[in-house]
């Protein structure tokens, strides 16, 4: 057995075939389950330790194993983690949906260009149903500071806010469009 030192902190221990003999294993035998090879790095990482002066013992590490002949080569580091910035994972928060109904579809043509250029930003989804009555355009802003207020004062259109309305046009409107209703209708200006 040689146990050799690198400078990037990891350990190279070349083991021969009476080596591994000694811990009952062979290279193909070699599983980091086995009680055997979990026996067997238990006493290489206390050699390492004592001949090196590197110590594994509070560190996860990684160990490679490479067939040698009859030995094997093992090559033993600490688990290095990079500080890479992980992406956040979030889900987008709707508001509940704000309902508009429209008679005609000149009307909800327009209104929808109007919309998708003052908040194409905030609305993430949108969604149109047919109904005895007319249209009825459902638009689903994301949570932020920045609410649209205007839509019930100023807006004839306004039919109310909430998952009564969603409802309303689910079980009473025939679905046009699910989730892009309102970038559909802005490009048919």
């Amino acid at each position: 057995m040689r146990i050799e030192p690198e400078q990037t902190g990891n350990v190279i221990v070349f083991l021969t075939g009476e080596d591994l003999a000694y811990y009952d294993l062979t290279f193909r035998l070699l599983d980091a389950k086995g009680i055997a090879t979990r026996r067997m790095a238990a006493e290489l990482l206390s050699r390492i330790q004592e001949q090196t002066g590197i110590d594994f013992t509070k560190t996860r590490i990684l160990i490679e194993a490479y067939p040698n002949g009859e030995g094997c080569i093992l090559r033993i580091g600490p688990v290095v983690h990079k500080n890479e910035r992980k992406k956040k994972r979030y889900r987008e928060t709707f508001r509940n949906p704000v309902a508009f109904d429209f008679g005609d579809k000149e009307t909800l043509i327009e209104a929808a260009k109007m919309f998708h250029d003052r908040f194409a930003r905030e609305i993430r989804r949108s969604a149109l149903y047919r109904t005895a009555d007319g249209y009825r355009l459902l638009l689903y802003f994301i949570i932020s500071n920045r609410q649209p207020t205007f839509l019930k004062k100023e807006c004839s259109y306004y039919a109310g806010q909430g998952i009564l309305q969603e409802a309303y046009a689910i079980e009473y409107g025939k679905p046009i469009a699910f989730s892009n209703a309102l970038e559909l209708l802005s490009g048919m200006l």
